[in-house]
């Protein structure tokens, strides 16, 4: 069943930003014109929203991650480098507009929870981080980097593994 996003019933749905709209059935509707084709990621992002595949979610999700945290830490340090080593202007505007990109790459991904999204998302960001700042800026990192990289990714391994509908914490 797909919801149509013109339907003008009273419980029209509500287009997000992206014009995406995901119901309580799981189905994802587009505002794009019938004739349109969707991108490939589109067509994985839809696949991995409604559980087709394991294999194909947890890429999509990788992936997603992955983009997320270039945008993030890529558009920091171009910020990064025009106010603190004197590269030009230019650079902190492009870092900023990449920062824009960022904040909405998060809401492609098929997880369902915000705040486990952000936290998962950090923990692999701690990682990401040293592994940038080893290629682009030559930090040495020491053992205390390492094993705090460790924790934060098996942190990671928990929180986005673990089996959910258990009793919450209270």
């Amino acid at each position: 069943t797909v919801i149509s996003a013109t339907a003008a019933n009273a419980q029209r749905p509500k287009l997000g930003v992206l014009g995406t709209v995901k119901r309580h059935t799981g189905v994802v509707a587009t505002a794009a014109e019938p004739h349109s084709t969707p991108s490939l990621l589109a067509k994985l992002i839809a696949l991995a929203k409604n559980n087709k595949s394991n294999a194909t979610t947890a890429a999509v999700i990788a992936v997603l991650f992955l983009l997320t945290g270039l945008a993030e830490i890529g558009g920091g340090w171009l910020v990064w480098q025009a106010v603190r080593e004197g590269k030009p202007w230019w650079w902190a505007l492009l870092g900023s507009l990449t920062l824009v990109v960022y904040g909405f790459i998060p809401t492609l991904q098929p997880l369902p929870d915000f705040g486990r999204l952000y936290a998962v998302y950090g923990g692999l960001f701690i990682a990401m981080s040293y592994i940038w700042g080893v290629r682009f800026d030559g930090l040495k990192t020491d053992r205390g980097d390492v094993i705090g990289s460790i924790v934060a990714l098996v942190g990671v391994g928990i929180a986005l593994l673990w089996p959910r509908g258990g009793r919450p914490v209270k």
